[in-house]
Order: C-alpha cells, then sequence, then structure tokens
C-alpha cells in the first residue's frame, strides 16, 4: 500500500521521468539492431550514457523544478542510469 505514495513524492517523480525517458531511448536505439545480442549492447549503452548526460547537463534546472536538492537529484539520476544499465546489460560498468 505505501508503495503507491512513494511516486507522489519529487524524488519519485523525477526517479519515474528519468526511467520512462530511458526506457523510451533503448527502444528507439535498439529498433535498428536486427535482434543482434551485440550490436543491442551498444545500444543500450549509448542511450543510457545519453540520456545520463543530458540529465546531468540539467541536474541544476531539475532540481529547482523538482523541489530537491542538487545533490539528491544528482544521486537519483546516478541511482536510476545503474539500475537500468543492471536490467538490462550483462555486467556494466556503473556510471559514477
Amino acid at each position: 500500500m505505501f508503495g503507491i505514495f512513494k511516486n507522489l513524492t519529487p524524488e519519485g517523480r523525477l526517479e519515474n521521468e528519468i526511467k520512462q525517458s530511458m526506457e523510451n531511448q533503448i527502444i528507439s536505439y535498439t529498433r535498428e539492431t536486427n535482434k543482434n545480442d551485440y550490436l543491442m549492447g551498444f545500444a543500450i549503452d549509448a542511450a543510457t550514457r545519453d540520456i545520463y548526460k543530458s540529465y546531468m547537463v540539467t541536474a541544476n534546472l531539475l532540481s529547482r523544478g523538482h523541489g530537491i536538492s542538487y545533490e539528491k537529484t544528482v544521486s537519483i539520476i546516478t541511482k536510476v542510469t545503474n539500475d537500468i544499465r543492471n536490467k538490462y546489460l550483462v555486467n556494466p560498468t556503473p556510471i559514477s
């Protein structure tokens, strides 16, 4: 029951936004790979790195927009990125 209310917090909304962006980017990047595992790995890595970089560039604005601290915003971006990479890639190098 309490899991429902977790996403109503500013942190939860930011996490959901990042996850949705990464999922969409991964789908977009992997569409052209013809189910080749090797190419899909590169595509997923590139997609997550692109979204990570774009969110890190705008982290200051995101922190203000969501009403959370800059450090917390950077922490959420890094955590969600690594979670998505662990979900799709085998032994990924964590983004720090």
